[in-house]
């Protein structure tokens, strides 16, 4: 439920899981290059939606010992309990987005009860000030606007994989 973002309001949200195959596979094949880079287990959604986030952790740090784990969050489904459990999963580090003033305090509130252990891996992003927020190349309705006419160097750094697998 972020401020900024109309998705589900408007239509039925059409969440598509991963096939639990197709991401052993994914995790199987960053292996075999042994893979040290940084490895997102979301993209544009609250990972916690997916009971199977700990299990995928768990899979990812046995099988990739040297990646880099990281989810981002926006602290609705977050707990104490579950954020301790993303971390004993296997988890390196995760950003905590706060869109309003209650989030704000809610995740604060949660940072100050969950062990200190796992604090120093865990960036609070206050976001109630931004304005500025980007259309995702025109695919957020409420934030288009005029077409970026310069190259994206997304393309050099960062992979996406789809719930269908296409990158």
């Amino acid at each position: 439920k972020c401020t900024f973002c109309h998705y589900g309001l408007d239509t039925p949200p059409h969440n598509v899981d991963m096939e639990e195959g197709l991401f052993l596979k994914i995790i199987d094949q960053l292996k075999a290059i042994s893979f040290r880079g940084s490895l997102g287990l979301f993209e544009i959604n609250e990972p916690l939606t997916d009971k199977r986030i700990y299990d995928f952790l768990c899979y990812s740090r046995n099988n990739l010992p040297h990646a880099w784990l990281i989810l981002t969050t926006n602290g609705d489904l977050l707990n104490h309990k579950n954020a301790e459990f993303l971390f004993a999963s296997g988890l390196n580090y995760l950003y905590l987005n706060s869109y309003d003033g209650v989030a704000r305090t809610r995740n604060i509130q949660l940072l100050s009860n969950i062990d200190a252990r796992y604090t120093k891996n865990i960036v609070h992003i206050d976001r109630t000030y931004q304005i500025d927020w980007g259309s995702r190349a025109g695919n957020v309705a409420q934030h288009k606007q005029e077409k970026v006419l310069k190259p994206c160097d997304y393309v050099y750094n960062v992979l996406y994989i789809k719930p269908s697998g296409k990158v």
